[in-house]
């Protein structure tokens, strides 16, 4: 499991990456709307999950982990390496 996590989380980081080397401002609202969607759905379902157990798998609470913070760590990256971000600038 932990293979299919780290491989999520390469492949999420190469795509967000590649956004943000194409299109900054596209890339800037897609990181705030998906980790904020993937944030409400990670909480809601962790709730759910609190309240009565069910037989989803723990991938789905990591891919939903990944799905939060991987874009931010893009975005982190292209601000360290000093690259187009012309939307924050």
């Amino acid at each position: 499991m932990m293979r299919r996590t780290i491989e999520l989380a390469l492949v999420e980081l190469i795509i967000f990456l590649l956004l943000w080397f194409w299109n900054s401002f596209l890339a800037f609202y897609l990181t705030l709307a998906l980790t904020f969607i993937c944030f409400a759905i990670f909480i809601i379902s962790v709730i759910a999950e609190w309240i009565e157990r069910s037989k989803v798998p723990k991938f789905y609470f990591y891919a939903m982990a990944i799905s939060i913070i991987v874009p931010w760590i893009a975005a982190g990256i292209i601000a360290l390496l000093d690259l187009d971000i012309s939307i924050l600038g």
